[in-house]
C-alpha cells in the first residue's frame, strides 16, 4: 500500500515505508500523480486536461509524448496497475492501492467525522510545491489549497460550536483558535474567537487577541473591518454578562455527529520535500500568528 501525504508536508512512501524520492524530485511527474490522486470525479481524468495544465506551450505531439513518458515512469515507480487507462483519453488511479490524506480528509468531513478530519489536516496542501512555466497548474493548486483550508476552518468552527453547546468551554476555545490560526487574515473566525472568549468570561483575553491582530494589520498598512471594530467596541463597553449565542458564520458547515473532542496541540509548520526547483518556501499570502 502506498501512502501519499500532501497536507502540511509532502511524503510518498511505498511498501515498508520506502520513500519514493524519484517521484517527488521531478515537478511534472509529481504534479501528474498529485492531480490524479485528489481531483474529482474519481472515475478517471482526461489526458487533455493534464496537457493543458502542465504543457500549455507545447504542441499536441510533444505534450502527449511528455505525458506518456511521465506516466511510464510513475508506473515503474509505483507498481503495475496503480495508474491505469480507460480508453485512449482517460487515466485512472487505483485508490485501493494508494492512500491519500486529502481523500481521507474529505471523506471524514462528508461523514461529519470532524475531529478525525482535523487530525488529518496537518497544514497547507502541498506546501511550497510548484511547477515552472505552468500557470494553469499553479491556479489549480491555489484553488485546492483554498478549498481544503476552508473545509478545515469549517470543521474547526463546527467542533467549537458543539463543544460550547456541551459546556466544554476550553475545548470550544481551542477549536476556535485552530480555526482562527488556519484562517490567516480572515476576520470571520477571528470574530467568533473574540465572542467566544467574551462569552467564556475572558474579555481581557479577547481584547488582547484583537490588539495583537490590529498591530499585525498596521504592519501591513491595513485596518480591521467595520464589523470587527463594532464587535470589539461592544465587548469593551459591555458591563453585563454576554448571553450565549450560537455563532457559525461559515456557511455549509455540517454539524459534527460525535461529541466534542479536545484538539491535539497545534503547531504550524511546513515540511518540504526534497530540495530542488520544484519546491519553494515563499508564500505570497501574509499570515497572522498571535504573539
Amino acid at each position: 500500500m502506498i501512502q501519499f501525504r500532501t497536507l502540511g508536508g509532502l511524503e510518498l512512501c511505498g511498501d515498508g515505508g520506502r520513500a519514493l524520492t524519484s517521484v517527488l524530485a521531478h515537478p511534472k511527474r509529481f504534479a501528474v500523480l498529485l492531480f490524479l490522486a485528489i481531483e474529482t470525479p474519481t472515475g478517471g481524468q482526461r489526458r487533455d486536461r493534464l496537457l493543458a495544465l502542465l504543457w500549455p506551450e507545447s504542441d499536441q505531439e510533444h505534450s502527449r509524448g511528455s505525458l506518456r513518458k511521465e506516466i511510464h515512469f510513475l508506473r515503474q515507480s509505483l507498481g503495475p496497475g496503480i495508474i491505469g487507462s480507460r480508453g485512449y483519453d482517460q487515466l485512472v488511479l487505483d485508490e485501493s492501492r494508494i492512500v491519500c490524506d486529502v481523500r481521507r480528509f474529505r471523506a471524514a468531513t462528508r461523514a461529519t467525522r470532524l475531529a478525525e478530519a482535523m487530525d488529518l489536516y496537518g497544514g497547507e496542501f502541498s506546501p511550497g510545491f510548484f511547477v515552472p512555466a505552468a500557470p494553469e497548474f499553479e491556479h489549480w493548486l491555489e484553488r485546492q489549497r483554498d478549498a481544503l483550508r476552508r473545509e478545515a476552518i469549517g470543521a474547526a468552527v463546527a467542533l467549537s460550536t458543539t463543544a460550547e453547546a456541551a459546556g466544554a468551554g476550553q475545548a470550544a476555545i481551542a477549536w476556535a483558535w485552530r480555526a482562527h490560526d488556519l484562517a490567516g487574515g480572515d476576520e470571520i473566525p477571528l470574530r467568533r474567537l473574540l465572542e467566544l472568549l467574551d462569552r467564556q468570561g475572558d474579555r481581557i483575553a479577547a481584547l488582547r487577541v484583537f490588539g495583537d491582530y490590529q498591530r499585525w494589520l498596521a504592519s501591513e498598512a491595513l485596518e480591521p473591518s467595520a464589523e470587527t471594530l463594532a464587535l470589539v467596541a461592544r465587548i469593551r463597553v459591555r458591563t453585563e454578562p454576554h448571553s450565549p449565542v450560537a455563532i457559525c458564520e461559515l456557511r455549509d458547515t455540517p454539524p459534527p455527529s460525535a461529541g466534542p473532542r479536545p484538539p491535539r496541540a497545534f503547531r504550524p509548520s511546513v515540511q518540504l520535500g526534497p530540495a530542488g526547483p520544484a519546491f519553494r518556501e515563499d508564500r505570497e499570502r501574509p499570515a497572522w500568528r498571535p504573539q
